[in-house]
């Protein structure tokens, strides 16, 4: 409280915007993504809470959702992970398109996604 007194910090009561889906070239929290990249298998929502990343995907994902990628730009960078999860060749691809979404969703409900992205 010190901090807020002497002005170091200020307090804000409005609540992060969070989107409630991943839209077309999804965008996460930057302190999300920061800490994913940096390897933490616990993350901070918008909501705020703790988030836990189960696996390398979920971590790899995380990282690239920066508001540039579009699907198909994610499902070909992601395509390695994806294939060693899931399976590869011509009935893996549906299965790796559902994958990012069913994933990509997850993010959103549990307030990983910024919204307006």
């Amino acid at each position: 409280m010190r901090a807020f007194e002497v002005g170091i910090v200020e307090l804000h009561c409005d609540a992060p915007r969070f989107a409630a889906d991943a839209g077309p070239r999804p965008l996460a929290s930057p302190l999300a993504r920061l800490q994913a990249q940096a390897g933490a298998s616990l993350v901070a929502s918008l909501r705020p809470s703790m988030v836990g990343l189960d696996d390398a995907y979920s971590r790899a994902l995380l990282t690239m959702l920066d508001g540039r990628h579009d699907r198909a730009a994610l499902l070909e960078a992601l395509r390695p992970l994806l294939e060693a999860n899931i399976g590869s060749g011509r009935e893996g691809q549906p299965r790796h398109a559902q994958e990012l979404e069913t994933t990509l969703q997850g993010m959103a409900s549990l307030g990983l996604l910024c919204a307006g992205a």
